[in-house]
C-alpha cells in the first residue's frame, strides 16, 4: 500500500484478519471502525453548535476528538491512523490560528501607528479607507480560513466513511504512527 497516495482505498482488515498481529482477530466490526474514525474528524465540529447553545468549550475541536481516539485507537488501527491525523490536524490548525491573530495584533498595532486613530472619528478619508481595507481584507481571511477547515474537516470524515485514507494539507504531524519492527 502506497502511503502518499491518498485516492488508494484504505479498506478495513477483515475480522479474519490482523496486519498487526496476524493470529489475533480484530477488536472492532469494519462498519464500526469507518463511523469511529468519521467521528474523530467530524466531531472537531462539535464547538460550533456548543457556541450557539451558549456553552463554549474552549479547543474543544481537539479535546474531542483526542478522547474518541484515546477510547478507541487500541481497537483499530484505521481508527488509530484516522485520529492522528484528524488530531494533528486540528492542532496544526490552533497553532496556525494562533500565529494568525498575533500577526493580526501585529498590524493593527502598525497601523494605528501610521494612521491617527482620532483621523478615523473625524472622519477623514485616507483613515477610513485605509482602515476599511484592513478590516475588509483581514476579516476576508479569517472567513476563508475558517470555511477551509470545515470543509476540509467534513472531507476527511467522508472519505473515513468509505474506508479510505486521508491526508490534511499544511498539517503538522505531531502525532506520528508507532514504529513497527
Amino acid at each position: 500500500m502506497n502511503e502518499s497516495d491518498p485516492d488508494e482505498p484504505l479498506v478495513p482488515p477483515k475480522p479474519d484478519r490482523n496486519p498487526i498481529e496476524p493470529n489475533v482477530a480484530p477488536k472492532m466490526d469494519p462498519e464500526d471502525e469507518r463511523l469511529v474514525a468519521m467521528f474523530c474528524h467530524v466531531s472537531s465540529l462539535l464547538w460550533l453548535p456548543l457556541i450557539i447553545l451558549g456553552i463554549p468549550i474552549p479547543f474543544a475541536n481537539v479535546f474531542i476528538p483526542l478522547l474518541i481516539w484515546l477510547l478507541q485507537r487500541e481497537k483499530s488501527v484505521f481508527v488509530d491512523r484516522h485520529g492522528r491525523e484528524a488530531l494533528n490536524f486540528q492542532i496544526s490548525m490552533l497553532l496556525y490560528s494562533v500565529v494568525l491573530i498575533i500577526l493580526g495584533v501585529v498590524v493593527a498595532v502598525v497601523f494605528f501607528n501610521v494612521f491617527d486613530i482620532s483621523d478615523l472619528f473625524e472622519g477623514r478619508q485616507t483613515t477610513v479607507y485605509a482602515f476599511t481595507w484592513l478590516a475588509l481584507s483581514y476579516g476576508s481571511f479569517l472567513l476563508f480560513w475558517g470555511v477551509t477547515q470545515l470543509v476540509l474537516t467534513i472531507w476527511a470524515g467522508a472519505w473515513a466513511q468509505r474506508g479510505r485514507k486521508f491526508r490534511y494539507p499544511l498539517t503538522i504531524r505531531f502525532l506520528r504512527p508507532p514504529q513497527t519492527h
